[in-house]
């Protein structure tokens, strides 16, 4: 018995036709993303693409996966439906084991794969549909031709969502030639002071009106943020993957511990970094929440910087050596050194940054602010063309996939426009909940009438100022008194009563 193969690809049909002897049994995972929400509930349905030589196919579950349930179709033994159950910190991936094999006798083969199922952090979601976006280009990673398809792509992005559920906020293009990715936030919070934009890269760049001075606040009491970097050579990691965590550069490098510190001060308000005591923060910057989306491209077969850059976000991502049952994050390098059995440890877990802080993964910081990282794209002319065009279907479901979220629906609401908020007096740290509107505010002044809270903070009279910082979001509680914007500031030291 002889069988026919016939080769072929999308631009021109089938290239080659042979005869051979052989009776394949493939399972095509590589061809195949699969997500589930962290949450305990989350449904979602997997089909396996196969080939098969002869007859029909006979698919079993050889290991079950271990953060959810796995149901097969009777009518279609590819097909399955996942379920999560277990909502933990560090539930980032799972797997589970098939065969495949035909249903007649002979020569025909049968095949096992593990089948990796990615797991999208319980926080990561866009909550409005007029909610803008944080999307930095590591001009370091991609020549201008290259950033400017990124941009082309991200302003396909805007319109196609626009019309998939009326999107109308900005998706803001940010040129850096900072490579230290994590460090990225500091820019929302700052407007833009420590962004290090690429001014050769200034034809592409469309910046937050927040960043130019009087101008317009934009909403980031919860901020998405994208980030498009290929590779942090030098400043995060080595030039090679070989060299693993321990080359010229040792992970986590001191760059990355201040990122970490100086990240931990803005979602939780503290100063253990210089940059937050150079901004006096006293409260959380995202209230509710902050949530990262890494793309990096990666040339196929690489072992050099972009390959090492692989490395170190699967490590800063899961923050432990890989459970290989929890080995879900599809990457597009070999990154065993971080796989349990095989690597020895993950120096991501438990190392002391200069400001105090013990580090551990990305993935679930809290349950409002993550990372969601994707690890296996292709750096290549073909892939970065079908993004400008609109035409790149894994580029469009992956971004549509990190804004939907645990939930995996899109938002539909839109931004309060008169939110309650607490707020903290700079002086005092005496808490209020106050009306105001969306955005960054820092000097009130109370209309009238006088407030006097009678439980130990101080009081507010008619018509004198406070030095405020915006605390968090409280809509449902009601509002203790009026407000009047005066002026907004970046930091408390810069605002007198």
């Amino acid at each position: 018995t002889q069988y026919l193969y016939a080769g072929w690809d999308q631009t021109t049909g089938i290239k080659r036709v042979v005869l051979c002897c052989e009776c394949p049994a493939f399972i095509l995972t590589d061809i195949i993303r699969v997500f589930a929400g962290q949450e305990n509930g989350y449904t979602t349905n997997i089909t396996l693409p196969y080939v098969l030589g002869d007859g029909n196919p006979i698919i079993n579950i050889i290991t079950s996966p271990i953060g959810g349930t796995l149901t097969q179709s009777v009518s279609s033994q590819n097909v399955f439906t996942y379920n999560t159950i277990e909502k933990v910190a560090d539930n980032y991936g799972d797997t589970f084991q098939v065969q495949i094999r035909a249903d007649v006798g002979g020569v025909c083969s049968s095949a096992t794969v593990t089948v990796q199922i990615q797991i999208v952090p319980f926080g990561m979601k866009m909550l409005y549909t007029d909610q803008d976006i944080f999307a930095f280009i590591n001009t370091n990673s991609y020549t201008l031709g290259e950033a400017t398809q990124v941009r082309d792509a991200l302003v396909d992005l805007k319109a196609r969502w626009n019309t998939a559920f009326g999107f109308t906020g900005e998706i803001y293009i940010i040129p850096t030639s900072n490579s230290n990715w994590l460090g990225y936030q500091k820019a929302i919070v700052d407007n833009g002071a420590s962004a290090g934009l690429d001014g050769a890269y200034s034809s592409i760049q469309d910046l937050p009106t927040s960043w130019t001075p009087g101008g317009v606040g934009v909403y980031k009491n919860q901020a998405v943020m994208f980030v498009f970097s290929n590779d942090s050579d030098g400043v995060y990691h080595d030039s090679t993957l070989a060299a693993g965590f321990a080359g010229a550069v040792t992970q986590p490098s001191i760059s990355y511990k201040d990122d970490y510190d100086a990240y931990k001060d803005a979602i939780g308000g503290t100063q253990n970094s210089s940059w937050g005591q150079a901004l006096g923060l006293t409260a959380p910057q995202y209230p509710s929440g902050i949530s990262t989306v890494l793309f990096p491209l990666t040339v196929p077969g690489s072992s050099g910087p972009d390959a090492a850059n692989i490395l170190q976000m699967i490590a800063a991502t899961t923050g432990q050596l890989i459970p290989p049952s929890k080995f879900g994050i599809q990457t597009a390098v070999d990154v065993g050194q971080v796989i349990q059995g095989i690597g020895s440890s993950n120096p991501y877990d438990g190392a002391a940054t200069p400001g105090g802080n013990t580090i551990s993964g990305l993935f679930e910081v809290s349950v409002v602010n993550s990372h969601f990282a994707l690890l296996d794209q292709d750096n290549t002319v073909t892939y970065l063309l079908e993004m400008a065009s609109g035409d790149n279907e894994d580029f469009n479901y992956l971004m549509d996939t990190a804004i939907k979220g645990n939930d995996n629906t899109f938002p539909a609401g839109t931004i309060p426009t008169n939110d309650r908020y607490i707020v903290t007096d700079c002086s005092t740290s005496d808490a209020y909940i106050v009306s105001i509107g969306n955005g960054t505010v820092i000097k009130l002044s109370n209309p009238g009438a006088d407030f006097i809270p009678g439980d130990g903070r101080a009081d507010w009279l008619t018509l004198t100022n406070k030095c405020v910082t915006v605390t968090s979001n409280c809509e449902s509680s009601v509002a203790e008194l009026g407000s009047v914007l005066i002026s907004t500031h970046d930091v408390c030291g810069s605002c007198t009563p």
